[in-house]
């Protein structure tokens, strides 16, 4: 009898043991056969020897599953059960233990098989400190059909090839003495949670290994599926190997030839860059100018030395990541095939692309699960996602950060508006940036502003290149008027003046952008200026209100819409079509898109610098293009120091990116980034330390480490009016959520407004929230108790 290793139920189909096995090495294969040149990067890093390096990873992969010898597994699997109470990788360890002395010894301070066998008893459950310390497993192995099964598949080695890559010293291993008892499992497994030794090396190899362990099982099992799914056999039949070299779904990588934006001209920096790419390099040019595809150039041109074969994109915000996913799965770049998305939205995102390209639902939600798996581990050869998701994958921040984290090695990571961050951010960001330094892992810092105090924190040991857009930082693009005396709205009402400049503006047909601070004001001022429009006939002006507080698919509608309005102006060069854009901060990054003028309540010197780049956006010259800066009634969400400091020292009259730079170090002089605990939980979850369920409360809030800083917790509500509308089907959709002050829960609670009400279903409670909402406006706090009391909220509670 063929002993059992996969099952697919639908069709009550096996897999043999061997033939999982078979397959998970040919997956390596094909992987070592197409990126060897990556694995010699790596092993270079690491001074280990190659063929150490993928024995070790052979040895890894045809182990991994050995816990399902085990006669209860056997039984199990063939009456399609699952055997909960005796995990298999745990199951295993007798069998590893008996082949430690064949495990090349990768780290001179590291006993050899530590990392292999850590990786092969967490390949299921992420390594932690409390790993199987709850578990009663009882192994029952037969001595003599484990003995076979290993005679067996250490032939694979032979079949595969492997003599290619490195030497085979064993010929037959015979095991005695397996079945342990489960204290004595135990023990074996808190033996290997005690580790010395260097943990950046520690944790970069045994994640590595870990990646390509978990790769080859994914798509080997895979594989199993697509091939019998159609195959017509008898119920219980039994495939071997199924490993099919001519038509696989593997790693496939991207060259600089991709797309045609490697054809374009380029500015002399980008020619610096492209020509003599540093794995540590700082770029510092202006809004505009093309920094993006400068780190593209940087990026291909390294993983055409083989040093990667993977791009990261970490961005500061889930809208700046849409838009780049969007920039970069075109083919103008990479194409959709090449790239993945992945945030804490980022399924919604995916979803609503699929529902445009009209699938089945059941495709779109295996498609949607899918994509999100994929983007979450870094499998594409490029992916978009949010730095917060980055720094978990070093600390055990959600369950696959192990295999993440092997994939980032063999990453190049661009890093772009690294000036965006709050303190604790750039705390954090500046330990990373010291791990992937000590990793080798090529990174790529950017920023339109890059004050000196963050060049200087970051690079104190001047390990990184510098690369400046110099002729860029000289233009002169807008003029900046301040308006000291007035503000754009006060006391609610919108400013007459600021009203009819905008009117004035939108019959010449310009682009104007008006900036506020907080959500409140913004709505007000659009609201406003709409009965401002229609008291000088014009009933239905081209604008546009943007914040955070819209459902996931409206504010998708309204970006698209800015986007689209954007790709108009540059493809058919119509200048004259008016549009207004109302905003918070949320268009500060990232998102290409120009305006003539903008009107704007005083921010931090550098968030002013990044508005400021979306006006006459890489232009050269001022002309019409002017920003009308004004001091605002309240300092929230910002420091009043910082904005009173930042009004001082921003130019007058029509000023340069270098202008900005100046105003930014002046502002800034003296600032410093003090340490996070990021490096003590880093060195804490080298291999165990703490769950994903102790290092964060979900994906947004973190728990025992937090990656900013935020003034107040938000909650998930969902308008009550969708509720009306879909009932319990609302909650199955997840798309129509909106992020909120918790506070403004408790308030509610304390002051009786019962403008919130729980439901549960499912077993589980959502909170409904009664303001009033629409796609035009958004959650809105207008006309009842809650406007303006963002500002007072600590009083009020």
């Amino acid at each position: 009898m063929k002993l059992i290793g996969k099952y697919y139920k639908e069709k009550k189909l096996y897999q043999s043991l061997y033939g999982h096995a078979y397959d998970s090495l040919a997956f390596l294969k094909d992987y070592l056969h197409k990126e060897f040149c990556v694995i010699k990067t790596f092993c270079k890093r690491w001074q280990i020897k190659e063929d150490d390096l993928i024995k070790s990873l052979f040895l890894t992969i045809l182990l991994h599953d050995m816990g399902k010898l085990t006669k209860t597994f056997q039984k199990n699997i063939l009456a399609g059960k699952h055997t909960f109470y005796m995990p298999h990788p745990l199951a295993s360890l007798p069998i590893l233990i008996a082949f430690q002395n064949h495990f090349p010894k990768l780290l001179e301070d590291v006993d050899p098989s530590y990392l292999e066998i850590t990786a092969i008893l967490s390949h299921h459950t992420q390594a932690y400190s409390g790993l199987y310390s709850t578990t009663d497993c009882k192994p029952d192995f037969e001595t003599e059909s484990v003995n076979n099964f290993i005679k067996a598949a250490i032939c694979i080695y032979d079949k595969l090839e492997f003599g290619n890559y490195f030497k085979r010293e064993f010929t037959e291993i015979k095991i005695n003495c397996l079945n342990r008892k489960s204290d004595e499992l135990k023990n074996g497994v808190d033996c290997l949670k005690e580790i010395n030794g260097n943990k950046t090396a520690i944790k970069a190899i045994f994640s590595f290994i870990f990646s390509l362990l978990k790769m080859s099982d994914i798509l080997a099992s895979i594989n199993f599926v697509e091939k019998v799914k159609n195959e017509n056999v008898k119920e219980g039949f039994i495939f071997d190997e199924l490993y099919d070299p001519n038509n696989q779904i593997v790693f496939s990588g991207i060259t600089n030839k991709m797309g045609t934006w490697h054809r374009k001209s380029k500015r002399s920096f980008q020619e610096n860059i492209y020509n003599n790419p540093k794995p540590f390099t700082m770029l510092f040019a202006p809004c505009g100018r093309g920094k993006t595809d400068a780190a593209l150039y940087w990026a291909t041109e390294l993983i055409e030395k083989s040093e990667a074969n993977r791009i990261i994109f970490a961005l500061p915000t889930q809208v700046t990541c849409n838009a780049m996913f969007n920039t970069l799965s075109n083919n103008d770049y990479f194409g959709e095939k090449k790239v993945g998305l992945y945030h804490s939205r980022s399924a919604l995102e995916l979803s609503e692309r699929k529902k445009e390209e009209h699938e089945e639902v059941e495709d779109h939600l295996s498609f949607v699960k899918d994509e999100t798996f994929k983007g979450e581990v870094f499998f594409y050869p490029v992916t978009v996602t949010t730095v917060d998701h980055l720094l978990y994958a070093f600390i055990h921040g959600y369950s696959k950060a192990d295999f993440s984290l092997g994939n980032i090695q063999t990453s190049v990571i661009i890093f772009d508006e690294i000036h965006y961050y709050d303190d604790m951010m750039l705390s954090n960001l500046k330990q990373l940036f010291g791990i992937l330094r000590e990793m080798r892992i090529p990174h790529f810092l950017m920023s339109g502003t890059f004050p000196e105090f963050l060049q200087s924190e970051i690079n104190k040991a001047k390990e990184y290149h510098l690369e400046e857009d110099n002729e860029g930082l000289g233009f002169k693009p807008f003029e900046i008027i301040k308006k000291e005396e007035k503000s754009i709205i006060t006391n609610d009402v919108l400013d007459k003046e600021v009203g009819d400049k905008l009117i004035a503006g939108y019959k010449k047909g310009l682009k104007q952008f008006i900036i506020l601070n907080t959500i409140q004001s913004a709505q007000l001022t659009y609201i406003q200026l709409k009965e401002h429009f229609k008291e000088v006939g014009i009933n239905k002006p081209n604008m546009i209100l943007l914040h955070s507080r819209f459902i996931y698919s409206d504010r998708r509608d309204i970006e698209k819409k800015i986007l689209r309005q954007a790709k108009a102006e540059k493809e058919i060069q119509e200048n004259n079509i008016p549009f207004i854009l109302v905003a918070t901060q949320v268009i500060e990054v990232s998102l290409d898109i120009s305006s003539h003028r903008l009107f704007t309540e005083c921010a931090p010197v550098d968030a002013v610098g990044q508005r400021g780049g979306r006006l006459n956006r890489g232009g050269q010259n001022a002309g019409e293009n002017r920003m009308i800066l004004f001091k605002t009634s309240n300092a929230k969400p910002y420091d009043e120091r910082l904005l009173e400091n930042s009004w001082t020292a921003i130019p007058k009259g029509i000023v340069s990116y270098l202008d900005f730079k100046k105003a930014c170090d002046d502002v800034y002089n003296g600032r410093c980034i003090s340490l996070s605990d990021f490096d003590v939980f880093f060195k804490e979850c080298t291999l165990f330390g703490r769950s994903p369920k102790e290092i964060r409360w979900n994906e947004d809030e973190g728990k025992g480490f937090k990656t900013r800083k935020k003034d107040y917790q938000t909650i998930d509500v969902y308008p009550i009016h969708f509720f009306y509308s879909y009932g319990d089907e609302l909650f199955k959709m997840n798309n129509e959520v909106i992020k909120v002050p918790a506070w403004w829960y408790w308030y509610d609670k304390k002051e009786k407004k019962d403008l919130f009400c729980e439901h549960v279903f499912d077993d589980k409670t959502y909170l409904l929230c009664k303001l009033p909402y629409n796609n035009e406006v958004g959650l809105s706090t207008l006309n009842t108790a809650y406007v303006n009391i963002e500002q007072n909220y600590p009083q009020i509670l």
